[in-house]
């Protein structure tokens, strides 16, 4: 067969299978199971490889091979070392630990808490006999006032500096300088100061250092410390400016001295004369002229001190000034700076004094010339012939009245109280000599004081019996002519006033029985002693009300100030109460508070003055830490829940109701009362935290039948304890 018949018939062959294929789709049925899987194929030939990619970035750097360490709370700052080397770079090396000792690390990644730390440095000039002077800063800063536009240099902390860390996990860094130091003078004691910072667990701890030291290597010699912190903080607990953080008088001398003046009022912030200033307050003579006492500090807040009413004698240096190392420069140290710190309107600058100003009788005179009339004493005018006056003077009279018992003591009797009296340190007998004043004050019930009355022994409307037990050993009996009331039941107390030559005895204070076995005292809730430690001599009411546990027979639950409340005609007026736990609180939060706080003082409302004298209270300023209750109180005595006996405070509202016309004057003779209680705790409570709204959720958590449940959540361990809640800042 040739090649053409074998195409020919290949084709007639495919032509065939595609018909019978065509007949088979046609009647196609369903499709069967899918066969084995055949062997798999020779693998083919590697295909070429791709380009590379781009590289990624770098990975963070590792660790410094230390672990996060444990730190609990507080903070410590010490200044090991300090240098300044020849080219002024000067160095400090300190340590930072928590209140345990623990190191921290100051950018707080591997202990809890960053440390902000502020660096100053500066010299102490002297007058080279070992007297120090007063400091000048080398960190400063330029402040310009926007209202002025005069521009100080003011000493300041340094800006720029670096810190190194020396070693790892131990606390301990360098802090370098950026101010470039050109030493006043090496042989000079130089003084680093530091303040730092610490939050942790949502409080602020805080550092407070100074480091002294000679650039040229010797030892320290002069130092200098006029005023000491610890006497600050008898009143101010603790001291604490510029938001907190500078807390040590010795840090606060190296940038509050003559270097620094305040360009928005031209008034020095010199630490001697500032702080006389700052303390003499509303008495200050230009103060006193019309002349507010005004400071411009950080962001151009306005202080202003022409309302500061220092709690005791201004006169009285010792009080800020004993014990330091030169605290006695205030008498044997006079300068101008300090002086006309108080008196501020006398004139040294020269012959021609400005309006309002008084020239200095002994005219233009150095520093170094003041002693020559100023002494400590004696002399044209010694500084404590004319500061340590009255009852500061350790010549002052004297008078003392101890009670030594009390008999005749139940319900109408008429009690004898036996007493004993030293005038200037020596028995006195009062029936040869008999006092100005003496006066007794009987109250009770000692569970909590809702009456008293008193008598007068010698002196104008004196009445009972005075006998003599031993006169020369000042030893009397008092038969009051007044008897214990008929309803007295419990325990009573009974307390002294005397006057002698001007000075007034402290009122001392007995409780007796009249119904129980033995006498049971009132609750100590405070202390005078502790009132003494900002008011020195607590001494109100003329002088004669000198103890706090004296002060609670009168100022008790029962007492509003309705004899003192305004009596104008076709008015109503609200008499507040002046128990003791309100009032006392309500006074020392004085600029605090969110209400007004108005009482009626002495002289009285009057026909002649029908609004009396209005003693606005709002303007008293705390100077410490109005949570540290322990400021005031005795331990745990203003913890919840009060005791049962604790009374609800009284509070009247009076309602003129005279005819205006009736009269010709504008004084209320006839008015009604309507009496009105604060429950206890509402009454402490609300005293300082006197809101509205809080006055209103203290109202609701008392039920209608006086109940109240503040304990509940402000008790002891409660989510609000107030002995938590109330803690100071550390």
């Amino acid at each position: 067969m040739n090649s053409k018949s074998w195409s020919d018939s290949l084709r007639l062959c495919s032509i065939a299978v595609a018909a019978v294929a065509l007949i088979l789709a046609g009647c196609e049925g369903p499709e069967g199971p899918p066969g084995p899987q055949g062997d798999p194929g020779d693998q083919g030939p590697t295909g070429p490889l791709g380009d590379p990619g781009v590289a990624g970035p770098p990975g963070a750097d590792g660790q410094d091979g230390r672990s996060p360490w444990f730190a609990g709370p507080g903070l410590k700052l010490t200044v090991t070392a300090a240098n300044i080397d020849s080219s002024g770079v000067a160095t400090v090396n300190f340590t930072i630990t928590d209140g345990d000792d623990v190191p921290l690390d100051r950018e707080g990644i591997w202990s809890q808490g960053a440390v902000s730390a502020s660096f100053i440095l500066a010299w102490l000039d002297d007058d080279g006999s070992g007297n120090p002077k007063q400091y000048t800063a080398y960190t400063t800063r330029d402040q310009t006032s926007p209202i002025t536009s005069n521009t100080e240099t003011q000493a300041s902390t340094d800006s720029g500096g670096t810190f190194t860390e020396v070693g790892q996990g131990q606390g301990t860094y360098v802090y370098t300088f950026g101010t470039n130091i050109t030493v006043a003078d090496a042989t000079r004691t130089h003084t680093i100061g530091v303040y730092a910072t610490r939050d942790f667990d949502d409080k602020r701890y805080v550092a407070n250092t100074t480091y002294n030291f000679v650039p040229n290597g010797d030892a320290v010699s002069v130092t200098r410390e006029v005023v000491k912190t610890q006497n600050c903080n008898s009143c101010h607990n603790p001291l604490a400016l510029h938001g907190g953080a500078r807390r040590e008088v010795a840090l606060c001398i190296l940038c509050h001295q003559p270097q620094s003046v305040d360009p928005d009022t031209g008034n020095t912030v010199n630490f001697p004369n500032m702080v006389h200033r700052i303390h003499m307050g509303a008495e200050l003579p230009s103060v006193l002229a019309g002349d507010p006492f005004q400071i411009i500090g950080y962001m151009q807040r306005s202080h202003d001190y022409s309302d500061v009413e220092f709690p005791q004698p201004v006169n009285n240096c010792v009080k800020c000034h004993q014990d330091a190392a030169q605290g006695n420069n205030w008498k044997n140290n006079p300068n101008k700076a300090a002086c006309t710190g108080c008196h501020d309107r006398t004139w040294f600058v020269d012959t021609s004094p400005p309006a309002g100003y008084t020239m200095h009788p002994g005219g233009v005179q150095p520093d170094s010339a003041c002693s020559s009339c100023h002494p400590a004493s004696g002399g044209v005018a010694g500084i404590t012939d004319k500061h340590i006056i009255g009852s500061l003077s350790p010549t002052a009279p004297t008078i003392a009245v101890a009670l030594d018992q009390i008999t005749s003591t139940a319900p109408n009797d008429l009690p004898v109280v036996d007493f004993t009296v030293m005038v200037d340190g020596a028995a006195a007998d009062i029936l040869t000599t008999p006092l100005d004043r003496l006066r007794f004050t009987i109250a009770g019930p000692s569970t909590d004081i809702q009456t008293y009355y008193q008598v007068t022994a010698q002196g104008s409307g004196a009445a009972g019996t005075i006998t003599a037990l031993d006169a020369a050993n000042g030893k009397f009996r008092y038969t009051f002519a007044t008897p214990i009331p008929a309803n007295a039941a419990g325990s009573y107390g009974i307390g002294v006033e005397a006057r002698n030559n001007g000075a007034d005895a402290y009122n001392n204070v007995l409780y007796f029985a009249v119904t129980d076995a033995t006498a049971v005292p009132r609750r100590t809730v405070v202390e005078s002693a502790k009132c003494n430690n900002c008011h020195n001599d607590m001494s109100f009411h003329g002088g004669s009300r000198k103890n706090a546990n004296y002060c609670v027979f009168c100022h008790n639950p029962q007492n509003a100030n309705d004899e003192r409340a305004a009596r104008f005609e076709s008015t109503t007026v609200v008499a507040e109460s002046v128990d003791l736990k309100r009032m006392i609180h309500r006074i020392h939060r004085g600029e605090n508070l969110e209400e007004p706080h108005v009482l009626g003082a002495y002289p009285p409302p009057s026909v002649a003055n029908p609004g009396g004298t209005p003693l606005d209270l709002n303007a008293i300023a705390f100077p410490g830490d109005l949570r540290e209750c322990g400021t005031c109180h005795v331990t745990g005595s203003f913890n919840l829940p009060l005791g049962s006996n604790v009374q609800p405070s009284l509070v009247q509202t009076l309602t003129c109701t005279e005819d205006p016309a009736a009269d010709g004057t504008d004084y209320c003779d006839t008015r009604t009362v309507t009496d009105s209680y604060i429950p206890p705790t509402q009454s402490v409570c609300t005293a300082c935290h006197d809101g509205i709204a809080t006055v209103g959720h203290a109202e609701v958590n008392t039920t209608t039948s006086g109940i109240e449940t503040c304990v509940t959540c402000h008790g002891p361990g409660e989510v609000f304890d107030i002995g938590l809640w109330h803690q100071p800042d550390p």
